[in-house]
């Protein structure tokens, strides 16, 4: 398994804590939720291992039946796992259903022992947890390992992972700190009010082949904190929410189409007036994902290169799309 896949799992599993060593009954479904409830929100994540550091992030979530977790890791930026977890009465453990950015399946869990009812996330404790990765070239890979809590505070867990075993092989220990993500810096908003001053005003519009002309129009709503966007022409109407992601403190499209897909795009800056860009697509034709760089050619022109889209019926990777504005 190469480094950033062994990190996107360590970021999910890391989390999974054990308990101090008091003599309790069996651990039910509910004390397994208590105990992982400090873990929700969104975190910053760093995990260090022979010299080597890999950063990554991770948002947790109480499910809307309250009954389980869905969990979200990104690398570098990109998506990379989301699970489910949660407790599994036939064998009394948490299980974590993870589904990764490569295709691999992997079920994990976690046995916490002597936890006591009503007890969450606290300093010290040890738990042990067992994993099995499907690949996609249809090998299974076992593992294990033994989680400890070394620090602990609302906005600051430190981990050491230890015992580690994959595949056979015992592997060096890691160290994990997540540091809880707050509201955006002062630089991340005005690098957004910049890009918000370019896209608002106006109506964005763009040529199509075959298709009816394509415009956007940007509207500040909220107090001037998040803006709207509306499409006519093209494939259909869409509608946008754009604001500033907490999680990464980038400018991030949530795009609603009219089939029902949903599409999520982050910008990265990379220099005044320049901006790269990566989108997901999820919807009834299946997933789909995007890479461009957006570019301001003065105040009425964007340029945007689009670099790749999987899957391309259409052709578009290596075009131009040239949007004018009209005031």
């Amino acid at each position: 398994m190469n480094r950033p896949m062994i990190l996107v799992a360590l970021l999910e599993m890391a989390l999974f804590l054990a308990a101090s060593p008091v003599p309790a009954a069996e651990p039910t479904a509910e004390d397994y939720l208590v105990y992982h409830m400090p873990f929700v929100g969104s975190w910053k994540a760093t995990a260090q291992e022979g010299g080597k550091t890999y950063t990554g992030t991770a948002t947790w979530q109480l499910a809307p039946n309250g009954k389980c977790f869905l969990l979200r890791a990104e690398l570098a930026g990109r998506p990379a796992v989301q699970d489910l977890v949660g407790y599994d009465p036939a064998t009394k453990r948490f299980l974590d259903t993870s589904f990764h950015s490569d295709g691999a399946l992997v079920l994990a869990t976690l046995r916490i022992a002597n936890l006591k009812k009503g007890q969450s996330l606290s300093e010290g404790p040890v738990g042990q947890w067992e994993q099995k990765r499907f690949g996609t070239d249809g090998t299974v890979t076992p593992g294990s390992a033994t989680l400890s809590c070394k620090e602990m505070s609302k906005d600051r867990i430190v981990l050491v992972w230890s015992d580690r075993v994959e595949g056979g092989k015992t592997l060096p220990d890691w160290k994990f700190t997540y540091e809880r993500q707050q509201a955006p810096s002062a630089d991340a908003q005005k690098a957004f009010q910049e890009l918000a001053a370019l896209l608002v005003g106006g109506v964005w519009e763009y040529e199509l082949p075959n298709l009816p002309k394509v415009t956007h129009t940007y509207r500040w709503k909220i107090k001037d904190r998040f803006l709207e966007m509306e499409q006519t022409g093209g494939d259909g109407p869409r509608h946008s929410i754009v604001g500033l992601d907490p999680q990464t403190g980038k400018p991030r499209w949530w795009t609603f189409k009219e089939d029902g897909a949903v599409n999520v795009m982050t910008a990265t800056v990379l220099g005044k007036g320049s901006w790269s860009l990566e989108g997901t697509e999820t919807g009834p034709k299946g997933p789909r994902t995007m890479r461009a760089a957006m570019k301001r050619v003065g105040d009425d022109r964007i340029e945007v290169l689009v670099l790749a889209v999987q899957p391309d019926p259409d052709g578009v990777t290596g075009s131009t799309e040239v949007w004018k504005r009209r005031r």
